[in-house]
């Protein structure tokens, strides 16, 4: 990775792949992960759940940082189902985005800074607004967007939760590398891959256990029109996670884009940017044997 010092944007909360993402970035790329920051809703308590993977893996070294709660566009749905306090400890020393700026200002001046988001891009649209903090990331890889193959809906959460956000980091002049839905889709776990988390003996395997369990409880309720990601578990977020700390197992092809008012991603406009074609033909495999080991 260069010596990228990695900073990890989430909405970890009541969706399980932000805390299999965490944890995986936690376990092969630890050395690395230098800050974690989360974004929309309730920041306080998706932070709080953030340092409870942490801790759960016994890593008290990486700050974690309560970014911005509400979306630059106006009228959109922060996406929370009601049960984003399960499983996570209170913890008092969640830091600001005040601070999260002062560090990216100050910390490892001669290392640039390479950026994760799996989240609406409204804490990093605020970070690449801050001309002496832009000039430290090196590149934004990001989960996001769809095509609307093969019966996806166009419109994808994270583009869609501040679509504002999203063209203010496009139009940054920073690298940016998007891995969408479309691929990402494609990696749903087996109920064989899920029940291996049930018998878990860690602090961490439990914990994500019970989000998982959190996670198909909630999605059982959706309606039939949301039946592509009825209690189902993907992989998005570990994925863009994998893609960012090895870019170079996966196919990216440039490409002028725009995100509408309605948070669609257009094939067309003013920001260039790198789209993920194609992953590892065995990127599920290789993290799950990574998240594996925290069984």
């Amino acid at each position: 990775m260069k010596n990228r010092m990695l900073l990890f944007d989430t909405d970890i909360g009541t969706d399980v792949d932000d805390a299999l993402a965490l944890t995986f970035l936690s376990i092969v790329a630890k050395e690395f992960l230098w800050s974690v920051s989360v974004t929309n809703g309730p920041v306080t308590v998706r932070a709080n759940a953030a340092r409870t993977i942490l801790d759960a893996l016994q890593i008290s070294d990486i700050p974690v940082f309560r970014g911005i709660s509400k979306p630059l566009t106006k009228d959109t749905t922060n996406f929370t189902s009601g049960k984003e306090k399960v499983g996570i400890s209170i913890h008092h020393h969640i830091l600001s985005t005040h601070q999260l700026l002062n560090k990216i200002k100050i910390s490892h001046r001669n290392s640039p800074i390479r950026i994760i988001s799996t989240a609406p891009l409204t804490t990093i649209a605020h970070i690449v607004d801050n001309s002496r903090v832009r000039t430290r990331i090196a590149e934004i890889f990001l989960m996001g967007g769809s095509s609307g193959t093969n019966g996806l809906p166009l419109k994808e959460h994270n583009f869609t939760a501040d679509p504002k956000a999203a063209n203010l980091v496009l139009s940054s002049h920073i690298p940016i590398f998007i891995v969408p839905l479309d691929l990402t889709i494609k990696y749903p776990l087996t109920k064989n891959e899920i029940n291996r988390f049930r018998c878990s003996t860690t602090r961490t395997g439990k914990l994500l256990w019970r989000w998982m369990c959190n996670w198909l409880e909630t999605t059982n309720h959706l309606s039939n029109n949301d039946k592509l990601f009825k209690n189902i578990i993907y992989l998005h977020d570990p994925i863009t996670c994998m893609a960012a700390i090895h870019p170079q197992l996966f196919h990216w092809k440039k490409i002028h884009c725009n995100i509408s008012n309605d948070g669609v991603m257009q094939l067309f406009g003013p920001n260039q940017v790198n789209l993920c074609t194609s992953t590892p033909s065995d990127i599920k495999n290789i993290i799950l044997s990574v998240l594996n080991t925290c069984l």
